[in-house]
C-alpha cells in the first residue's frame, strides 16, 4: 500500500512466504489429525461449540516433581485466526490442565470481533 504523509509517499508490502516447511497436503493431514484430537481424543476439554479447534496435548516428565502439562492449538482449524501454546508446570496431564486454559483463551480471542 502507499502512504502519503506531509507530501512524502512511502510504499510498504505485506508478508511474503519465502519457503514452506511442509507441503500443503502434509499440513492438511496434520490439521485433520489435530482436529480429531480435540473432537474425540485427549484434547476434548478444548472443544468449542461451532468452532473446529485443532490441538495436541502433551505431558513433560519432571524429574523433580509432578509432570508439566502442555497443549498447543489453533482455531478455526480451516482458517486459523488464533494459535496458542499453554504450559502449566508441576500439575500433571495436558488434557486435564492445559487444554481447558487453551479453550478459554481461544474463545476469548475469537469473540473480540476481529
Amino acid at each position: 500500500r502507499d502512504v502519503v504523509s506531509a507530501g512524502a509517499t512511502q510504499s510498504s508490502t505485506g508478508p511474503a512466504t519465502l519457503v514452506s516447511p511442509v507441503s500443503p497436503d502434509t499440513a492438511a493431514k496434520v490439521t485433520k489429525m489435530m482436529v480429531a484430537v480435540v473432537e474425540r481424543g485427549t484434547g476434548t476439554p478444548a472443544q468449542l461449540p461451532h468452532v473446529a479447534v485443532a490441538g495436541k496435548t502433551g505431558t513433560a516428565t519432571n524429574p523433580r516433581g509432578r509432570s508439566h502439562a502442555w497443549f498447543v492449538a489453533f482455531a478455526p482449524a480451516e482458517n486459523p485466526r488464533v494459535a496458542v501454546a499453554i504450559v502449566v508446570e508441576n500439575v500433571g496431564y495436558g488434557a486435564t490442565y492445559a487444554a481447558p486454559i487453551a479453550r478459554d483463551v481461544i474463545r476469548t480471542a475469537l469473540s473480540d470481533g476481529t
